[in-house]
């Protein structure tokens, strides 16, 4: 086990992911019993960390299916705001559309997770996929509403993550830790 970030958190050096190429067995003929039993397992093993994305199809809701009755403190829960919201409709790079306009779509979005997941709270919400050129405008525009978020106990502490395919530098990461530090209490990189 390693202490997570700056958040105090126990975790285990190896964590459950459901997404990736196959998101939990959704592309295949996994059976949610067999989802259920291997996070099951996971957990008999000493595992801790189980991330997941609203991104990853119905990977929230079976995580949250076969967490059900386990303490919630034996786990940590990690999830991302959805990656795919962060591009651009016009094409231009420029943070525009829905998503942009208004900044209670992160909160909608936490809202959305917890149902899923069948928790009150996040203990990890990764802000996914931010680039360099949008970091200034994150901060300014949503973190306000995750701080509020944060206050209400619903989101623990705040991740910025990177999309690695257009940006295997890094530059979001560091770009958004060099203007905001006190803000992210965890980065999330590609390795």
């Amino acid at each position: 086990y390693r202490t997570l970030g700056r958040t105090g958190l126990k975790v285990s050096l190896l964590g459950f992911g459901t997404g990736g190429p196959r998101k939990f067995g959704q592309d295949s003929d996994v059976t949610f019993e067999q989802q259920k039993s291997l996070v099951h397992h996971c957990l008999d093993q000493g595992i801790n960390l189980f991330d997941t994305a609203q991104g990853y199809g119905d990977s929230e809701l079976l995580l949250g299916r076969t967490l059900e009755g386990v303490a919630r403190e034996r786990y940590v829960l990690s999830s991302k705001w959805d990656h795919t919201e962060w591009k651009s409709p016009s094409g231009t790079g420029k943070p525009d559309g829905p998503i942009w306009e208004d900044p209670e779509k992160v909160a909608e979005g936490v809202e959305s997770s917890l149902q899923r997941l069948a928790t009150d709270h996040l203990d990890i919400f990764h802000v996914h996929g931010v680039l360099p050129e949008h970091s200034a405008v994150v901060a300014d525009r949503f973190g306000p509403v995750i701080t509020r978020l944060k206050e209400q106990g619903k989101i623990r502490f705040l991740s910025l993550s990177e999309r690695f395919i257009s940006d295997p530098k890094h530059e979001g990461c560091v770009a958004g830790m060099r203007r905001d530090p006190e803000l992210w209490d965890i980065i999330m990189l590609k390795y």
